[in-house]
């Protein structure tokens, strides 16, 4: 089983790959995925190149992933980073908190 964890802030995200010891495979930074600051188009742009850039070092396909993103309070804006992680093609939805 293979994870993908994200932290997107204001000033920076970050993406890992884990296994299932929780070893991380690859790792993955980039800019602010506040939705409430950049963006729906930003963040998706930044989730999905993190997301593909440690997809790719790795060749694995993750089993669950999680997004801890700043500006998704409320129900909605975490239905949005559903959303943008669905359109990844990833197997499972991802856990937004």
């Amino acid at each position: 089983m293979q994870l993908i964890g994200i932290d997107a802030g204001g000033t920076k995200t970050v993406c890992l790959l884990d296994d299932e010891a929780g070893h991380v495979l690859a790792q993955a930074r980039g800019g602010s995925a506040n939705l409430q600051l950049v963006g729906r188009i930003e963040v998706e742009r930044v989730l999905g190149e993190l997301v593909r850039s440690v997809l790719a070092r790795t060749g694995r396909t993750p089993t669950a992933s999680c997004v801890g993103i700043a500006g998704a309070d409320r129900p909605e804006d975490a239905d949005e980073v559903q959303s943008i992680m669905a359109g990844l093609g990833l197997a499972s939805p991802a856990l937004v908190v």
